[in-house]
């Protein structure tokens, strides 16, 4: 048996997991969760490292409530509604600078087709640069006061990071520079 790290819990909840195993907002028991890291991957996880991991974890990418948990956001797992564990915004002005950070590979075909949720339930920004992955190449910076004023909206996830459950066109595109 293996012991479990941050990151495979992460990849359990966002990805791992089956549909019916999670509620539709995302959540699991704890019990149901370690039973299945440890029948079904052959992963050691306690309640102890469970809350420690949790409560450790900078970003933020887990809520405990109930002897429940969830991921939250991020998620590929179909049946899960990106949107429960959200805040929509409606002040675009909340967002001044927001962008979405990628790669110099991936640019040609987000010009043609978009930003995307590809395999996940939404498309993740941010207006902190240290909501990014370190390795980031590019910032594609949005122009929110367009995507509102057309009837879209943004969401907060309780760890900052800001999503949209639908993709986002090159029209919206103010600028993309070089992190």
């Amino acid at each position: 048996m293996t012991k479990a790290t941050p990151k495979f819990l992460s990849w359990l909840l966002r990805h791992g997991l089956v549909n019916g195993e999670l509620d539709q907002k995302g959540w699991i028991s704890i019990d149901k969760l370690i039973a299945i890291a440890r029948d079904t991957y052959g992963r050691t996880i306690t309640h102890r490292w469970l809350s420690e991991t949790v409560a450790n974890d900078g970003k933020q990418r887990f809520q405990v409530i109930d002897k429940r948990i969830r991921a939250v956001q991020g998620h590929s797992i179909k049946g899960v509604d990106p949107t429960t564990s959200m805040v929509p915004i409606t002040d675009p002005k909340l967002l001044v600078g927001l962008f979405h950070a990628t790669y110099f590979r991936h640019l040609e075909s987000i010009l043609k087709t978009g930003l995307n949720p590809m395999n996940r339930t939404c498309v993740h920004m941010a207006i902190d640069k240290k909501l990014t992955r370190p390795d980031s190449e590019l910032a594609i910076l949005i122009d929110v006061e367009k995507w509102y004023g057309d009837g879209n909206v943004f969401y907060m996830a309780p760890n900052g990071v800001v999503c949209s459950d639908k993709p986002i066109p090159p029209k919206y595109f103010l600028d993309i520079v070089e992190l």
